[in-house]
């Protein structure tokens, strides 16, 4: 069976029994091996903004010079509408 054939029925379940449904197939998926490019019990260095001190400061400069972009195209738009006749 194929899932466009079970989407149907799966549709007409109840919350609940969709919830159940999920369930099922997470405790399904967790017994397979190999669905996953990670090791078991192997530590992974995962990159975060913590003490990346000089990013927010790159950001906050990104920001003002959007900031003053905006701030000089809506100027500009707005002393060429008041020359406007």
């Amino acid at each position: 069976m194929t899932l466009t054939e079970m989407l149907p029925a799966v549709r007409q379940l109840s919350i609940m029994q969709k919830l159940k449904l999920i369930r099922i197939l997470a405790e399904d998926l967790e017994t397979v091996e190999d669905i996953s490019s990670l090791e078991p019990y192997k530590t992974y260095d995962l990159p975060t903004p913590y003490n990346s001190f000089g990013a927010g400061a790159a950001l906050m400069q990104a920001l003002e010079l959007e900031f003053d972009v905006c701030f000089y195209r809506s100027k500009m738009e707005f002393e060429v509408k008041s020359k406007t006749p």
